[in-house]
């Protein structure tokens, strides 16, 4: 816990930073996945709706936690 006035606004202000990047790093996490699920995809055709549904299933279950 901050002291001084000015510390606890560094300390809120960091706090902002993280939720803030944390909400950034979702959707492009989401899109490098779904890139990598679509390269592979292209070696192995049958396997991208599987491992898209997967992974949807993952995301919505940490999601779900999250919460």
């Amino acid at each position: 816990m901050a002291r001084l006035p000015k510390g606890a606004e560094s300390t809120i202000s960091m706090a902002f930073v993280v939720m803030c990047a944390e909400k950034i790093w979702r959707p492009l996490r989401l899109f490098l996945i779904a890139i990598s699920v679509w390269f592979c995809s292209q070696q192995w055709p049958r396997c991208h709706c599987i491992s898209l549904r997967n992974i949807w299933k993952l995301e919505m279950a940490a999601s779900l936690a999250a919460v």
